[in-house]
């Protein structure tokens, strides 16, 4: 922990009444002391210079001095980008943790994906302050950029899970951290943990009633009240998406009221969720192989798009026989309600394999077994429509199947289910 000075601050009226007179004519007579007092300010952003530790700034004793970065670097989230330079709060943060670094140190941060299992993403950690302010802010505008590149880094295992990530920030907060604070970027969507948005209509029944949510923690052993007191929580981007992932914009303020709920249950000693960037019409996710299942908070729409990939549906190898058919059958049954035949669609399912196969039907069997599935859990036999593919999806819209697929196996072994119009 670093050795903190306060910044320089005066609260007594009184005094400023007995001296403002002279502080005045001083500074009237010399002026340049108060230039170059502005200018040490303005190097600092305010702050002002620590003339005791060269290349410092000023940190007080509020200051934060540790930093954890949840990323939504996953397909149903825009690509995450922090606005260290612009943004007043990130700007803040970083400045804070930065200058609160022991000499010859790293700047305590560490960054955590969403996705898979939220393991640790390395990053360049080897920018400190310097041997004058200069270097120190120079540093401090390449370790802005080393995060926002690291941050990118695709996700490597598919599946999102936002709670589990905070869980794991958490767990790397270092006890001797006297203010520190949690940083989320992404959308928010999991579809695994303690809160599925995908498969446990979180939305539906936080809609019903607002303490299913605190329920739903107090059953949960991967979290416990209080975990998070004293931690500082701001999350950009809650709620935005992009595609796969159907539009979630109307159940934006729902959305955070459920992010509410957890971290008032976990403590946290602040939480700001209605931090947004800008979002153009064709933003993209970060470019990576792996899905997560979407989100469906109202009636299935054509275009909607499920993959019954293997953290979903697992069949044994060279079969249709599926492992785990409870558990597919739990993971499907909030999309099956969401589908309304009078909205004049249906269901297209098309299985896919592994590997190459000419003449293969056991992608096609794949699917009628996730038909069968569909069927068992309300949607009209009549209204799916099965196929399959020799091979793994496809990678180019020319193409049924691809036999050079870049996908990772558990991507390849799937049942595709399209909605489209009736």
């Amino acid at each position: 922990m670093s050795r903190r000075r306060r910044r320089s601050k005066i609260n007594t009226t009184a005094i400023f009444g007995a001296l403002g007179g002279i502080l005045l004519a001083i500074l009237a007579i010399i002026g340049i002391s108060k230039l170059i007092d502005n200018g040490a300010n303005d190097i600092c952003h305010g702050y002002g210079v620590d003339t005791e530790r060269g290349g410092y700034c000023l940190t007080s004793n509020y200051d934060y001095d540790q930093l954890v970065i949840v990323t939504g670097n996953t397909q149903n989230t825009p690509a995450p980008e922090i606005d260290f330079q612009n943004d007043e709060t990130m700007a803040t943060i970083l400045h804070d943790v930065f200058y609160n670094t022991e000499s010859g140190t790293n700047p305590d941060i560490s960054i955590v994906s969403a996705s898979g299992d939220n393991h640790s993403i390395d990053y360049n950690a080897d920018y400190r302050p310097g041997k004058n302010v200069d270097a120190s802010n120079n540093n401090l505008s390449k370790l802005a950029k080393s995060v926002n590149k690291a941050i990118k880094e695709p996700a490597t295992e598919a599946g999102a899970d936002y709670v589990g990530g905070i869980m794991e920030a958490k767990n790397l907060i270092s006890s001797s951290s006297e203010h520190p604070v949690i940083l989320v970027v992404g959308s928010g969507y999991s579809d695994s943990g303690v809160l599925d948005f995908a498969h446990d209509e979180i939305i539906e029944r936080y809609k019903d009633d607002p303490t299913n949510i605190i329920s739903i923690l107090e059953q949960d052993r991967r979290v416990e009240s209080q975990d998070l007191k004293n931690v500082a929580v701001y999350w950009y981007n809650l709620g935005n998406v992009v595609a796969p992932q159907p539009s979630m914009n109307d159940e934006r303020n729902t959305t955070q009221g459920i992010y509410q709920s957890l971290f008032s249950y976990l403590g946290a000693k602040n939480a700001n969720l209605k931090n947004y960037n800008e979002q153009s019409t064709n933003a993209k996710s970060v470019d990576t192989d792996y899905t997560v299942q979407p989100t469906f908070a109202s009636a299935l729409q054509p275009g909607d798009t499920v993959s019954v990939n293997e953290s979903i549906g697992k069949f044994k190898g060279n079969s249709d026989e599926l492992l785990n058919s409870d558990e597919t059958s739990q993971k499907l049954k909030s999309f099956a309600r969401k589908f309304n035949a009078s909205n004049n669609i249906k269901l297209k399912l098309t299985g896919y394999i592994a590997y190459c196969a000419p003449g293969s039907t056991l992608g096609q069997k794949r699917a009628v077994v996730i038909k069968n599935t569909l069927v068992d859990l309300g949607v009209p036999a009549d209204l799916i429509e099965v196929g399959g593919e020799a091979g793994s999806p496809p990678e180019n819209d020319n193409e049924a199947y691809s036999c050079n697929s870049s996908l990772p196996d558990s991507e390849r072994r799937t049942v595709i289910i399209r909605v489209v119009g009736g």
